[in-house]
């Protein structure tokens, strides 16, 4: 199961980000056992960047992937929020896959609109965040 949280650019302005996206997970995995979150994956996609052209910056997504494994840690367990994929979403593509990707909470990419070009969706899936 993809569970997929963010914010709107009003509430990013606000500095509201991550009051929003606790929110966002309290409300949303509050019926999960502990079970079911090791079968989870959390994608990170602000609103203000989905078909945009907008991307967060890799230091704006990291911030929000950090707190989301902290919180997750605080609400279930660290050895699952450790394991725990999560996703950046938000205009991916293959120039800054890169950069997003080097980010040590970031864990892959939802990738949305780019997927429909071909060549550069090839390019993303050969992406290997290890080289």
């Amino acid at each position: 199961m993809i569970f997929c949280i963010g914010e709107t650019l009003q509430e990013r302005e606000a500095g509201l980000t991550t009051q929003v996206v606790e929110r966002q997970v309290k409300e949303g995995l509050k019926a999960f056992r502990i079970d079911d979150i090791r079968h989870l994956v959390i994608a990170y996609e602000p609103v203000w960047a989905i078909g945009t052209g907008k991307t967060a910056t890799p230091g704006q997504a990291e911030d929000v992937h950090a707190f989301i494994r902290n919180l997750m840690a605080r609400l279930y367990r660290e050895d699952v929020a450790n394991v725990l994929p999560i996703l950046y979403g938000g205009s991916v593509k293959p120039d800054n896959m890169a950069e997003l990707m080097a980010q040590p909470n970031v864990d892959g990419g939802l990738i949305g609109g780019a997927s429909l070009d071909f060549d550069s969706f090839a390019h993303m899936v050969m992406y290997d965040k290890k080289d």
